[in-house]
């Protein structure tokens, strides 16, 4: 490139001393060329008066020995003309007689003597085959001298020799300055090329430090203050990348960023201890895991750039790993991997553990209910406070049967092992269904039921899950809520059906709407008990809707009543069509 750049700066400027050098030499070939005329013609000019002022007093026999006279002095050609034309006498240089040979009527014609004859000027003037002529009055009589230009050539070819040795020393000059001005230059050049090279090889200390005071060196001096804006914004990035590197060093999660085509760019000290050393960047994160809903988990996080959620069973033997992969600028992912082993193991000892003493308890609590029942029914040896003790046993083992019951369900359902018949249905059927499960309920506590937007769009679910939901929904209302009546319906929203409950009596406040759905959570303990419930009614709803990929939520206002949504998926349109037979008969 140096050398590009200096024999293109050279060229231009030897290229502009050379257009100069012949322009000059032109135009000073075209000025001396014509001050040589113009001095040769003023010369003639005063030997023309002079002559017509001999040819105005001599006597006409003398004007021929007049004309041959001028010519030898002159070493020219002079003519003596009649104004009508007419030629007295023409000689040559040397005094050599031309009269024979002079056309009149060409040699009227001539610029010089139209001159005099027809634009009656004081002195004619033309060149015509390297002669100049001039013409003067002389009474009744013209004369014509003219002097051929040969000497006037001579002195120009002298002096085009000499410019163009002028010339040539000048452009030899020229070219060595040129030569010296662009090699300084392209030095300069190449330092600037030199330092951008460095500078995109990761050598940020590079710098160009001109100090001249050209535009080069301004644009020197504005990279060199870029080249130190860079340096600096490329060392908080390292030390931003190092403070990041060790915040994820230090984290107990296993921590794998994966480029746009899922290969491994970077892992923490976690990961590749997990992995054994396996992980290397520029490998496919396929030969590092191999467990393909992790690897599913990458993928659409990288496809459609969204964050995505798995378990994975199968990283390790034995280990049990909560899997979040988000993407990143560039088409990349990062894959966070929490080793949830341990939580798992705890989680399903407490499952098994609530679900065998749910069980265990089933046996003693059925044997005192039936007892105390029976010796209910005995007329006889009860005194009255017997009886009561009796009835009270028989409704505490009736709660304590629910909740072992609840229990029961709510760990099945948490187990994983809890599967559903999802099957097409009608959501005004499930909603129909439900009020008529609990017309019994709703009578005896003088509460009326109305049905309120209802869509007969079909969603998929396990009609007995949904139907205990919306039991446990309106039974919640009508024991709770304390209002005089309850509204139950369906609607349709986005891809899915939302099912409300909603009653009118007291609300609920808004700092137990957060934690209504957990288990044994109450928000009036003294009236849950009162009314014998369990506290895992909404527990088991939130499971199973969640179980359906639904959403279940309450909202509330105090004094004005509580409603309960929750929503359930509408089935496809290729799933065969129920009838409303079918539907209520397979409840």
């Amino acid at each position: 490139m140096r050398q590009r750049v200096f024999f293109k700066i050279l060229a231009a400027m030897v290229l502009v001393v050379l257009a100069a050098a012949a322009m000059l030499d032109i135009s000073q070939q075209n000025i001396l060329e014509s001050s040589l005329q113009n001095q040769l013609a003023r010369g003639l000019q005063g030997s023309a008066r002079a002559l017509a002022q001999r040819v105005v007093v001599g006597a006409p026999a003398n004007l021929a020995a007049l004309a041959q006279e001028e010519a030898r002095a002159i070493d020219g050609r002079v003519a003596i003309v009649k104004k009508d034309g007419g030629v007295v006498a023409d000689f040559a240089a040397g005094g050599r007689d031309m009269g024979a040979n002079t056309d009149s009527t060409l040699f009227m014609n001539s610029p010089e003597m139209r001159a005099i004859t027809v634009e009656h000027r004081a002195f004619g003037r033309a060149i015509a085959q390297g002669i100049l002529y001039v013409t003067a009055p002389a009474g009744a009589y013209i004369v014509r001298l003219g002097y051929p230009l040969r000497d006037v050539d001579d002195t120009l070819r002298m002096v085009r020799r000499s410019l163009l040795w002028a010339t040539l020393l000048g452009l030899l000059l020229a070219f060595l300055l040129a030569a010296l001005l662009a090699h300084a230059v392209s030095r300069r050049l190449a330092r600037i090329v030199d330092f951008a090279r460095r500078l995109a090889g990761g050598d940020f200390g590079a710098r160009i430090y001109e100090t001249a005071g050209d535009e080069i060196a301004a644009v020197a001096n504005a990279l060199d203050a870029t080249a130190v804006r860079v340096e600096a914004v490329f060392r908080t990035l390292q030390d931003s990348r190092k403070e990041m590197e060790t915040v994820l060093d230090s984290m107990e999660e296993a921590v794998i960023a994966v480029d746009a085509q899922s290969r491994v760019h970077w892992s923490n000290r976690v990961m590749e201890r997990l992995m054994g050393g396996t992980v290397k960047p520029g490998n496919a994160l396929v030969q590092t895991i191999r467990d393909p809903d992790l690897l599913a988990c990458v993928e659409q996080a990288l496809s459609r750039r969204v964050t995505a959620h798995v378990r994975a069973r199968a990283v390790l033997p034995g280990r049990i790993f909560d899997v979040s992969a988000a993407p990143m600028l560039g088409g990349s992912a990062v894959v966070v991997m929490h080793d949830v082993t341990e939580i798992d193991r705890v989680e399903k000892t407490r499952r098994d553990f609530i679900a065998n003493v749910s069980h265990e308890l089933r046996t003693p609590l059925t044997s005192i209910s039936g007892y105390a029942e029976t010796m209910l029914e005995e007329d006889d040896g009860l005194t009255p406070q017997a009886r009561e003790f009796l009835a009270i046993i028989c409704r505490n083992a009736a709660r304590m049967t629910r909740l072992t019951e609840d229990l029961l369900a709510l760990a099945r359902i948490e187990s994983g092992e809890y599967k559903l018949n999802r099957r097409p249905v009608e959501a005004e059927l499930l909603v129909d269904e439900a009020a008529a499960i609990l017309t019994g309920l709703l009578m005896d506590r003088n509460v009326v039921l109305e049905k309120g937007e209802s869509t007969r769009q079909r969603v998929m679910a396990d009609t007995d899950s949904i139907l205990q939901v919306l039991s446990n929904l309106l039974e919640n209302a009508v024991k709770y809520g304390g209002g005089e009546r309850v509204v139950i319906g369906s609607r349709p929203v986005a891809a899915a059906v939302e099912f409300y409950v909603q009653d009118f009596g007291a609300g609920i406040a808004s700092e137990h709407l957060a934690r209504i759905f957990e288990r044994f959570y109450r928000v009036d303990k003294a009236r849950s008990l009162e009314s014998g419930g369990t506290g895992l009614g909404l527990s088991i709803a939130k499971h199973i809707i969640l179980a359906h990929g639904g959403t279940i939520r309450a909202e509330s206002e105090l004094n004005r009543g509580s409603t309960f949504f929750f929503t359930l998926p509408t089935a496809p349109p290729s799933e065969a069509t129920e009838e409303r037979e079918e539907n209520i008969a397979a409840h």
